[in-house]
């Protein structure tokens, strides 16, 4: 959609909350919002804002609305004005594992890889802002790696020592949630490890039992 001059006076606003574009003085921000290197798109409840289909090899900022981050289709997280998408992926070639939808019709800028390569270039703040981002998201990516492989061994040994039946099943309590607490395991890594076991086939999950498909398979994640 077209940036009028109500859209850029907001852009300059949420971009100067957003690290790296917070090291930017707003005469630049005011530069990058009125460039065509920016685009804006508005997008329905329900539709995919990042990876956007339409737009490739760019930032996101999230303008206006609401997001939800998915892993296949359970909601991880949920993003508001100036959440900042594909910062750890515009280097890599790397492909998004979290899909981002509109949980509220909302605007968000695409900024493009051409434009941040040459903020880079002509500011050493913007770039040092940029390094710090990708540090605290590996740090923060090291610490969930960390939580999520204990969630997946501490799952798979109580799915091992549960009693089975004839076709191999284990029975869940329908409160999947007070059973991750039961294990000590918050929520997220609990469910992540639940999908993990499913996608790789050691489990066969239907929401109220476990089949285990793979004994051995389930036992390489202890």
């Amino acid at each position: 959609m077209k940036m009028r001059p109500e859209h850029e006076k907001k852009a300059v606003r949420v971009l100067g909350a957003v690290a790296p574009f917070s090291a930017l003085s707003v005469q630049k921000l005011t530069e990058l919002a009125g460039s065509e290197n920016v685009q804006l798109k508005e997008f329905a409840v329900g539709q995919q804002v990042f990876p956007c289909r339409s737009v490739k090899d760019a930032l996101c900022v999230l303008l206006s609305g609401e997001c939800r981050g998915l892993s296949g289709k359970r909601i991880v997280s949920v993003s508001g004005e100036g959440a900042l998408f594909g910062a750890e992926l515009l280097y890599t070639g790397a492909q998004a594992e979290i899909k981002v939808e509109a949980s509220q019709v909302c605007r968000a800028l695409f900024i493009s890889h051409n434009a941040i390569d040459m903020l880079i270039e002509d500011s050493s703040d913007f770039a040092r802002s940029y390094i710090a981002l990708l540090s605290r998201q590996l740090v923060q990516a090291k610490a969930e790696s960390g939580t999520d492989d204990r969630a997946q061994k501490v799952l798979a040994e109580y799915l091992l020592t549960r009693p089975r039946n004839a076709k191999g099943e284990v029975s869940l309590p329908q409160d999947m949630l007070r059973l991750a607490k039961l294990l000590g395991l918050d929520k997220n890594s609990f469910f992540k490890a639940v999908d993990k076991f499913n996608s790789s086939g050691a489990i066969l999950y239907n929401g109220t039992s476990v089949c285990i498909a793979d004994e051995e398979k389930l036992k390489n994640f202890i």
